[in-house]
């Protein structure tokens, strides 16, 4: 938590010489990885984890992370985010939105739909669901629609990055029906 990365793969590995059972640690050690930049590693610990007990579905959410953002795999992140779904006990907006991003990589536009407003259903204020609704409605044409969704993350104003992204859409939509 303090950014000492470095140290933290040191401990959770020496941990886990002695013993490699302990998925918390594993996951721990997964996650150092990850925040490091070395998903190959994240990945190989994550698997681990798996093989060694219960992880609540955070390493089948954080593998599907791992397939979607730098694999370009939706099929194989779909696979884990359905686990995660399955082992998670509560409605978790995150895997939701997650599922249906995987699901559209997939090109299953009306699954994704689905399951972005089952999310925003659980909590009208998370503002990537709505982000990635309005660009699913985008690729579907409904730019119209797009553009309030759009104009839902800006009102919302929760998350700086997404706001400037759909402020850009919303200016590329203005510029294409000009």
């Amino acid at each position: 938590r303090t950014g000492r990365l470095g140290e933290a793969e040191k401990k959770f590995s020496a941990l886990l010489a002695v013993s490699p059972d302990n998925v918390a640690a594993r996951l721990n050690l997964a996650g150092a990885f990850m925040r490091s930049g070395h998903w190959q590693k994240a990945r190989l610990h994550y698997e681990h984890a798996l093989q060694y007990g219960h992880t609540q579905g955070n390493a089948q959410e954080n593998l599907a992370h791992i397939a979607l953002r730098f694999e370009k795999d939706p099929g194989l992140a779909l696979s884990y985010l359905n686990d995660a779904i399955a082992l998670s006990s509560e409605d978790s907006v995150r895997l939701l939105v997650a599922r249906g991003i995987a699901l559209r990589g997939l090109g299953r536009l009306a699954e994704a739909e689905a399951d972005y407003r089952t999310a925003l259903q659980i909590d009208s204020t998370y503002t990537d669901g709505w982000y990635n609704l309005g660009n699913l409605l985008l690729e579907k044409h409904r730019d119209d629609r797009a553009k309030e969704v759009y104009e839902r993350v800006i009102a919302l104003g929760k998350d700086s990055v997404l706001t400037a992204k759909a402020q850009d859409q919303i200016r590329n939509l203005s510029t294409r029906s000009d």
